[in-house]
């Protein structure tokens, strides 16, 4: 879920790719790189707003009221990720700064 803000529906319109990053304070790093687009279809929003909303879920939902899925606020960009890249600190250590890398076919 994330708030679809002009500027971020511009960009996404443009330039349909994002990049997420982990780090970790041992300096292990993971990097993602994914296709993305807004999620329209209502079935799939239902699903993303029960996998939040559980209670052993991800987030405080009561902010969207009874729109739920509705709610002009509410809004799921969908990533798919074609390349994983990973790089451990203790590669580092032993002097290999090859990361570990996956690709999506085709």
């Amino acid at each position: 879920m994330t708030d679809r803000t002009p500027l971020k529906d511009r960009h996404i319109a443009a330039n349909p790719y994002v990049s997420c990053s982990y780090w970790s304070p041992a300096q292990d790093t993971v990097t993602i790189d994914c296709a993305a687009g807004w999620v329209e279809d209502a079935d799939l929003l239902r699903q993303v707003w029960d996998i939040f909303a559980a209670p052993e879920g991800w987030g405080d939902m009561s902010g969207y009221g009874e729109a739920g899925i509705s709610h002009p606020r509410f809004h799921v960009l969908q990533l798919e990720p074609y390349r994983v890249q990973i790089l451990r600190a203790d590669q580092f250590a032993a002097g290999d700064f090859t990361p570990r890398s996956w690709r999506r076919a085709g």
